[in-house]
């Protein structure tokens, strides 16, 4: 088969030939038609996940595909691939084959763009828990998304809209504020504005100002750190605001993402939730990864493999 493969940490992705997986019991062999490219590679790719991989490592967490040979479900089942380690500990999605463990499966309906079933999962349900269970977001409230036009940003503005809120996209870099979602307010900065609810992405040393933002026992639902890992706080003035800071950790959340996913999906395939997608050929895997890694990729990146007919 045909992957892309790290050979060292810190190094690009090498599109080779290599052995085709072997499935031992409690293993299902599947036929790649889309990986997803995210964050998470890119910390694997780097070396600095918390577990190095042994090299050569083929990534990729996400993915969907269709059964090849599984004890579990019939082949060609659709299914969507993640969890069970998968590109972590062991080799990815980025690849024309994975050989996956059987829970890291999930069958999908037929006729699904699998790009989406691909890569719907992590911004998807990571806006949902932001939005629903984590900010509790409610009707005619006033909400600033930052980093709206990114993947989980957008969604997330999406969710809120739906809900009924009044949304305030801000997305620092002008050029790409026609990625925030229709219906939302697109704003370069929250200067100047007062919310009720602040989802942010971006984390680093600017959020103190933007819980300044924040009217006093609001909430700030905090997703990433796309701008840093640290942020120093004025305790006196945090204390004074009595804003709430509310982290998403998805570990925690995880029992209630799955039950969300199928949800979710269906309203990502039918239009009513848009979830932004860049496609990049397996070739093209180091490229893909370096996009991401600058953010230059619009919503979620995905691989698609070259299908070759196989017995």
């Amino acid at each position: 088969m045909i992957a892309a493969r790290l050979h060292e940490f810190g190094g690009v992705p090498v599109v080779e030939e290599v052995a085709d997986p072997v499935v031992a019991d409690g293993e299902s062999l599947v036929a790649v038609e889309a990986a997803a490219v995210a964050h998470i590679d890119v910390t694997v790719a780097g070396g600095e996940f918390a577990f190095r991989p042994e090299l050569p490592h083929v990534p990729g967490t996400d993915g969907a595909g269709r059964i090849v040979r599984s004890s579990e479900l019939a082949e060609g089942t659709p299914v969507r691939v993640r969890g069970g380690e998968v590109g972590l500990t062991r080799d990815g999605t980025w690849a024309e084959l994975v050989c996956v463990p059987d829970e890291s499966l999930d069958a999908v309906p037929e006729g699904l763009d699998m790009a989406l079933v691909a890569t719907f999962f992590s911004p998807c349900v990571t806006g949902w828990i932001a939005i629903h269970e984590v900010g509790r977001v409610a009707a005619g409230e006033r909400v600033a998304v930052i980093g709206a036009a990114g993947a989980v940003g957008r969604v997330a503005t999406q969710l809120a809209l739906r809900a009924g809120a009044m949304v305030v996209g801000v997305e620092p870099d002008g050029e790409r504020a026609a990625d925030i979602a229709s219906g939302a307010e697109a704003r370069r900065s929250l200067d100047g504005v007062e919310v009720d609810v602040l989802v942010d992405t971006a984390g680093g040393e600017g959020l103190q100002s933007r819980l300044e933002s924040v009217r006093p026992s609001g909430r700030a639902v905090l997703i990433g750190y796309a701008a840093g890992t640290t942020a120093t706080l004025d305790l006196p003035a945090f204390l004074a605001r009595d804003v709430a800071l509310l982290p998403v950790n998805l570990i925690r959340w995880n029992d209630r993402m799955r039950e969300r996913a199928v949800e979710l999906l269906e309203l990502v395939c039918s239009g009513e939730l848009e979830c932004a997608v860049s496609r990049y050929a397996l070739d093209d895997a180091a490229k893909a990864l370096a996009d991401v890694a600058a953010g230059r990729a619009r919503g979620r990146a995905v691989l698609i493999p070259s299908r070759k007919e196989r017995t």
